[in-house]
């Protein structure tokens, strides 16, 4: 494995482990509104799976949507550390992501 890749995956591996504790804490406090927010957001994807299989090849609405779950997952954790790390490691996995 490059070094690069080895950054990569780590970088991937911190992100996913620091969002998982969010997921905990969304899990063990978020009210039905809240919930309702993640599901709906959810469906986005759904939608755009949808599309996708019906010949729409565009990766935009992808990852603005992906961002805007992994983010909700983020905030309603109410966790400012866990914010604080997610803010270091977002821009980083998104320049890595960004030429795929």
């Amino acid at each position: 494995m490059s070094s690069l890749s080895a950054v990569t995956s780590s970088i991937f591996h911190l992100q996913a482990n620091v969002e998982g504790l969010c997921t905990g804490l969304v899990a063990e406090q978020a009210d039905a509104t809240e919930a309702a927010q993640l599901v709906e957001i959810n469906a986005e994807f759904g939608r755009l799976v949808w599309r996708g299989a019906n010949g729409d090849k565009d990766a935009t609405d992808y990852r603005a949507i992906n961002f805007a779950f992994h983010s909700q997952v983020v905030a309603l954790a109410k966790s400012a550390v866990l914010t604080k790390h997610t803010e270091v490691l977002w821009p980083v996995a998104i320049s890595i992501l960004a030429p795929l």
